[in-house]
Order: structure tokens, then C-alpha cells, then sequence
């Protein structure tokens, strides 16, 4: 004989539907927890026979269902804001001075994560950068915002690129689902 009666046999007992057979019926006569628990379905059995409350109203119903759709929702994004750690232009390169408009690079940080840029010129006062997150996020867009707007995939290295740049002050963001990264320059390019 089972330890205790399974809650089908208890339940069965408590709505006195099936009369319990000689060996169960000792158990229960013996068994402190079956006695309990027969009492409190006894007990849950009567309380649901004698409630006579209707349905709620359709809008309560429905505002309900709104009041937790948005106290359980996704949570928001965590955002973090990278600082410029390292720029090219702050440091140049010996023997750069000659190029002209030389190439920067320049490197962002925040917690674990770092966001390595190049930016060249692409063609007629136009720029291009090249980038990429380093770091354990899976990022799946980057979106540079400023006189113009770009959004580009990352790719599996996490790198991006966005083209035909004019000169002027942009922000980056780079995004995925549960993570925002945003690393800010008032001017990104030396124009």
C-alpha cells in the first residue's frame, strides 16, 4: 500500500462518489495527512458548490488582463553609456601628419564591453566607420544618429559599417533585445 491516497482517491472520498475500498479506508483511518487533507477538500468541494458570484463584467475583465500585461511585461532594456577611453586624434601617430586627413581610430568602454571605431574619409568630404563590439553581447543592430541616420545589422564578428557619412556630431547605439549600448562624441568627425 502507497504511503498516502492519491489526491484522486481523496478527492473521490470527499464528494462521497466512490465509497473507498476496506485497505484505503484503513490508511485513512490511520494516516494524519490523508485525514487533513480529506477535510480540506471537503472543505474547497462545499465552498465552490455554494458560491453563486457571476462573471466580472467584460471591461473588468479586460483591464485586469491589461494591469498584468504590463506589471509582467519584457523587461526594459538595460542601457549602459560608453566613455571614450582612447582616440587617435587626441594621440596621433608619428609620421601621420603628412596623410592629410588621416584615419582615427578610437575606442569606447563600459563594464566588459568595448566599441573599436575607424573612421576614414569615403570620398567627397564623406566618412565611413567601421566598428566593432567586443565584449560578451550579442548585439543585432547598430544605429548612428545624427544629420543623418543609419541602422546596419552586426554581422557574427560583431562588426558594422555605415557609409557616405557627412562630417558633424552623431551618437551611436548599439542594440539587442535585453541591451543597450550608447557611446556619444559632440563631434565624430574632423571636418
Amino acid at each position: 500500500m502507497p504511503d498516502h491516497l492519491s489526491i484522486s482517491l481523496l478527492t473521490d472520498y470527499a464528494e462521497g462518489r466512490d465509497p473507498l475500498a476496506a485497505a484505503p479506508a484503513a490508511h485513512l483511518a490511520t494516516c494524519a495527512q490523508c485525514q487533513h487533507e480529506a477535510v480540506a477538500l471537503q472543505r474547497l468541494i462545499g465552498t465552490m458548490r455554494a458560491d453563486r458570484s457571476t462573471d466580472p463584467p467584460l471591461p473588468v475583465v479586460a483591464r485586469a488582463v491589461h494591469l498584468f500585461r504590463t506589471r509582467f511585461s519584457a523587461p526594459a532594456p538595460r542601457r549602459l553609456f560608453a566613455s571614450l577611453r582612447w582616440d587617435s586624434r587626441r594621440t596621433p601617430a608619428v609620421g601621420l601628419r603628412s596623410l592629410g586627413v588621416a584615419p582615427r581610430q578610437a575606442l569606447w568602454g563600459v563594464d566588459d564591453y568595448e566599441i573599436d571605431l575607424q573612421i576614414v574619409p569615403d570620398g567627397d568630404e564623406r566618412w565611413q566607420i567601421t566598428g566593432q563590439l567586443l565584449g560578451p553581447s550579442l548585439a543585432e543592430q547598430a544605429i548612428l544618429r545624427g544629420s543623418t541616420t543609419q541602422t546596419v545589422p552586426l554581422d557574427d564578428q560583431q562588426m558594422f559599417t555605415f557609409t557616405a557619412l557627412p562630417a558633424g556630431e552623431y551618437s551611436l547605439e548599439l542594440s539587442a533585445e535585453a541591451l543597450i549600448i550608447l557611446a556619444l562624441d559632440a563631434e565624430l568627425f574632423a571636418g
